[in-house]
């Protein structure tokens, strides 16, 4: 680890630092979010929420550490976020964007793997997106296009 000295006496650490200390917090927090949501019933106005926390904060570890598993329990969390009971709350993420997520979550792993079956249902799932119009459920249709360019890089092998 080396320091670079930055304008006005500011400090810079190198990535390793960075990330190391992103996945220290990671592993303390994810245990927290997974107890805090299972000691909440399901019909909880406020478990959605937990739920797309914790999947969000498993990408990214996964993101960070390469480790499968939480690539898997993303997904599985983003899953069950679509079939819980939605409230409205700006702050979360709706069903359509909740779809997109694990939609990428898929992709990533079909790319992991590299098994032609893995990359079909993101294929399904993005072609679907992108006729509906995603800017209505406030996702980028560039984003949507992109992602589909690449499941279909993916399927081609």
């Amino acid at each position: 680890m080396f320091w670079v000295i930055l304008p006005y006496g500011l400090k810079y650490v190198t990535n390793d630092s960075i990330f190391s200390e992103r996945l220290h917090k990671l592993n303390s927090h994810i245990p927290v979010f997974r107890h805090h949501v299972a000691a909440l019933p399901r019909t909880s106005s406020i478990r959605v929420g937990g739920i797309q926390a914790l999947a969000t904060l498993l990408n990214e570890r996964y993101n960070l550490s390469g480790q499968v598993d939480d690539l898997e329990q993303s997904i599985l969390h983003y899953t069950e976020a679509i079939f819980l009971p939605h409230h409205c709350v700006r702050l979360w993420p709706n069903i359509a964007q909740i779809f997109f997520a694990t939609t990428r979550l898929l992709l990533f792993r079909a790319a992991h793997t590299r098994q032609p079956e893995d990359v079909k249902r993101p294929v399904i799932y993005l072609r679907y997106l992108h006729g509906q119009s995603p800017e209505a459920f406030n996702i980028s249709p560039d984003m949507v296009k992109e992602k589909l360019v690449y499941a279909l890089a993916v399927q081609a092998g």
